[in-house]
């Protein structure tokens, strides 16, 4: 797996509103999401918002075990 280029598979949407404050929100230890669709909704007042997900939550996905990795991805 080349970890030099950017995984888009791992940027999700979570609000996609016009405004002039764009949010990223980065997934906690679980490496899902969902605990922040709340936040993002209010976020999204301001403009729109992303998550990064963890790699490796979907079936026949290997989980990252390298902080580096992780962070050049």
């Amino acid at each position: 797996m080349d970890t030099s280029t950017t995984d888009a598979r791992l940027l999700l949407p979570l609000a996609q509103r016009p405004g002039p404050l764009g949010s990223l929100l980065i997934h906690p230890a679980g490496g899902g999401l969902a605990q922040y669709l709340g936040v993002a909704g209010r976020l999204a007042r301001h403009g729109s918002v992303h998550g990064i997900r963890a790699d490796g939550l979907l079936a026949g996905g290997q989980p990252d075990d390298n902080v580096p990795v992780m962070t050049r991805r």
